[in-house]
């Protein structure tokens, strides 16, 4: 389903409806993940979005225990009267047993929203608008 922005300029959480795979980390609630080994990790977030109507812009973030994690912003400026595209971003921080990890977006319209990528034919059974990879470094 897709995530549109509620609110213009406000963070808000992405939501998870499903994670497959989950080793050393919980999903309590549909947008947050509870660390449960401290250490270094390599986060990977990419998220496809669609907006319209001209000058739009899309950000995603991170988030330990509500303050957002130094380097994990990442911001597109959509000049495009109607587009469907991807945004990611990479990168590490050190985590604590016990954090909790939130992903968020922002946008400056209520236009742009997250959204299964929209392919014809589909390129899987089930298409995903957001995928989260979180991989232990040390």
């Amino acid at each position: 389903m897709p995530q549109p922005i509620v609110t213009a300029s406000v963070w808000q959480s992405i939501n998870y409806a499903s994670t497959p795979y989950l080793n050393g980390w919980t999903h309590p609630t549909s947008t947050t993940f509870v660390c449960h080994a401290t250490g270094i990790y390599l986060f990977i977030i990419s998220a496809s979005y669609s907006a319209t109507g001209g000058s739009r812009q899309i950000m995603l973030r991170a988030t330990i225990n509500g303050v957002e994690i130094v380097g994990s912003q990442v911001f597109v400026d959509i000049q495009s009267s109607s587009i469907i595209a991807l945004i990611s971003r990479n990168f590490m921080a050190a985590i604590n047993a016990g954090d909790s990890v939130v992903i968020e977006f922002d946008g400056n319209s209520t236009v742009v929203q997250l959204i299964a990528g929209a392919f014809s034919p589909p390129i899987s059974v089930t298409p995903t608008s957001t995928e989260l990879i979180i991989s232990r470094i040390v």
